[in-house]
């Protein structure tokens, strides 16, 4: 579970960083990052890396992802059998200026 959820956590922060390498001559509003990481394509390759991951270590099909922009993090969380996993990263667009 642990694995899957770093895999989907992995796809959001590409999505967050490109944002950021968008807005280098400015930041851009939370409202960007946030449509950013919650675009359907995100989400849906955050959930086929998550379940990746889990049906290669014997875990079963994972929920599809949620994403956080919030206090200077994103965090990300998703279940596999009812289990809830969760992991994040430092995102400092995420906090209001």
């Amino acid at each position: 579970g642990e694995a899957a959820v770093e895999a989907a956590t992995a796809v959001f922060a590409d999505a967050y960083a490109a944002e950021e390498r968008a807005a280098a001559s400015g930041a851009p509003p939370i409202a960007a990052v946030i449509a950013a990481i919650s675009a359907a394509r995100v989400r849906e390759d955050a959930r086929a890396a998550a379940d990746t991951l889990s049906l290669l270590n014997g875990g079963g099909a994972v929920s599809e992802p949620a994403a956080t922009c919030a206090k200077g993090n994103v965090t990300v969380a998703l279940s596999i059998a009812e289990r809830r996993y969760r992991a994040g990263f430092a995102a400092p667009l995420c906090s209001p200026r």
